[in-house]
């Protein structure tokens, strides 16, 4: 045998084989011998995700993933969008598309039509993304020069996507082509039609929504993943739609629209209309929320409740009342008292992390006009501190109670429902990158967390990274499923935020190695933020939320 025409490949496991260098992954599965439980979608080579057509040629570490992986699921996620656009353009030809936001467990899409999309037309894309899965066609990446990409994208009248590159310059771009069918995808796609079998178009005007499977619930890790019923959801959408309108304030569309403006140095107005969006419905909600005893004030992490909180208070104040904000994390239980996931890690998501019987007592003792000793939990030494200050309670008394479990109503379930008001917190974003990649509120929450992580808890990048699918386990464990019951919705998303965290995020992000299984997140994380021009912090008003993530704000937390 000749070993310099073969590699060597390294699973997960330890195992190991020997096949032919300049094999494509989907071959290497082939000669493996492995089985696998669920269609594999992607790999990852040396902990960076690629699509299955990718051809080895030296010795590497192997990773096959399903869609029930996270990033699996986000390889799952594009490709489907890649075969809506692809049915879209079949059944209507030269009429846009664009996939704007989550909603219900999958993506709300809409299409620029002269007339009102009907049940009857979406049903023949339906048919039509079905038709294709039912062919198994081969999708194949070309990686395409950027002038040779600009060239398609002005004969195909995509301005969306000319915007786009018009700053980033890649040296090239990932074209996938498909039975006469092209476009532009920012994640690996799935190496056929065939694996795209899981899905559901649910007619939501003036749109409709795209159903998938889900990557964090524990019927998908024991039995495979499948499609979830639709559940409406429109205060939600009702929010997602009212930021659309501040981007049509903003006279933006999409990523491409705003480095325009900040390349023209416009983006001082940016802010100032941001913020001034943003303090015009926090002192709506001051008002709505006003009659009541408690107002709990919850949504997924770093979602800037905390700041959140305190603006609500000085508004709150305008209206003649004293408002107490609380942080539900002043009563995490001691770090060697925190209960631990099924990995053994601890579980900061979980109700349970909390201490339920002090926060019970203290509820019931300022429900009753008595004054409490709050404490104080210190996230560098893991340590909670009691008696840390005394809150007087009065009848104009109004107390914020803010968290990740504010609105579970396990929580309260024994104070009366006219006592409390709730509200959901969450960087509900709607610009994106461009009309068919859109970027995740997920994404937000994790650049904002790790930034704040590193500049003000004691952890690197990759230890964020690390936790973050606790983080998200626990989210759509113990938050998502209380989001309806809010009584007010804030969107705390800033549309010029993440030119901001850009500066900060990317050195912390550089230093995370190839050795670790987050590379490949960290690598994608990097390329997403390429597209941003970036912002000098030193524009970010002193009260804004995003002064919770990057320090010298005016409030204390």
């Amino acid at each position: 045998m000749n070993h310099d025409s073969h590699m060597t490949i390294t699973f997960p496991d330890g195992s190991r084989c020997r096949v032919p260098k300049g094999l494509s992954l989907l071959e290497i599965m082939a000669e493996s011998g492995h089985k696998f439980p669920q269609p594999v979608v992607a790999a990852k080579i040396n902990n960076r995700l690629t699509n299955l057509r990718h051809k080895l040629r030296v010795d590497s570490r192997v990773e096959f993933i399903d869609c029930t992986h996270p990033e699996g699921f986000r390889v799952y996620q594009s490709s489907l969008c890649y075969l809506l656009g692809m049915a879209v353009f079949r059944v209507f030809p030269g009429v846009r598309m664009h996939v704007e936001h989550s909603l219900s467990k999958g993506l709300y899409c809409a299409l620029e039509k002269d007339t009102p999309l009907t049940e009857d037309e979406l049903r023949r894309i339906q048919l039509e993304m079905e038709a294709i899965v039912c062919a198994d066609m081969n999708i194949h990446k070309e990686k395409t020069y950027l002038d040779e990409a600009r060239q398609f994208f002005v004969k195909t009248g995509q301005d969306d996507k000319i915007r786009l590159f018009r700053y980033s310059n890649p040296h090239t771009v990932n074209m996938y082509h498909c039975d006469g069918y092209q476009n532009y995808s920012d994640c690996p796609l799935v190496s056929t039609t065939g694996l795209l079998n899981l899905f559901q178009l649910v007619f939501h005007p003036p749109g409709f929504v795209m159903l998938m499977p889900e990557p964090y619930s524990a019927a998908a890790a024991e039995n495979g993943p499948e499609v979830p019923d639709f559940v409406p959801q429109p205060k939600l959408f009702y929010v997602f739609q009212e930021y659309q309108d501040w981007l049509e304030i903003l006279e933006l569309e999409d990523i491409g629209a705003f480095n325009e403006l900040v390349v023209q140095d416009k983006f001082h107005e940016i802010i100032r209309i941001s913020e001034a969006l943003q303090e015009k419905k926090i002192a709506r909600i001051a008002d709505a929320v006003s009659q009541r005893r408690i107002v709990l004030i919850g949504g997924p992490s770093s979602s800037g409740k905390t700041t959140f909180s305190m603006r609500l208070a000085d508004q709150l104040r305008a209206n003649g009342l004293n408002p107490v904000p609380i942080a539900l994390d002043d009563y995490f239980l001691d770090r060697d008292k925190t209960p631990r996931d099924i990995n053994g890690e601890y579980d900061f998501e979980s109700l349970r992390a909390l201490d339920v019987p002090l926060l019970t007592e203290h509820f019931a003792a300022m429900v009753e006009g008595r004054s409490v000793e709050l404490p104080r939990y210190d996230f560098i030494s893991g340590k909670r501190i009691l008696r840390h200050r005394r809150v007087e309670i009065t009848p104009h008394t109004i107390i914020l109670f803010e968290g990740i479990h504010a609105i579970n109503p396990e929580l309260l379930k024994n104070l009366a429902a006219e006592l409390i008001s709730r509200v959901y917190v969450s960087p509900l974003t709607t610009l994106n990158l461009d009309n068919h990649n859109r970027i995740p509120t997920t994404d937000v929450r994790l650049l904002r967390r790790m930034v704040r992580d590193y500049l003000f808890r004691g952890y690197d990048a990759l230890e964020t990274l690390q936790r973050w699918q606790a983080v998200r386990r626990g989210e759509t464990a113990y938050i998502f499923p209380y989001q309806n019951d809010a009584d007010h919705f804030f969107n705390s998303a800033l549309v010029y935020e993440l030119a901001i965290l850009k500066r900060f995020a990317e050195p912390i992000l550089l230093r995370i190695s190839t050795e670790h299984p987050e590379y490949s997140e960290a690598r994608r994380l990097l390329n997403f933020l390429s597209y941003f021009q970036d912002i000098p912090p030193e524009h970010v008003p002193s009260n804004s939320i995003l002064r919770e993530f990057i320090g010298k704000s005016v409030f204390r937390y």
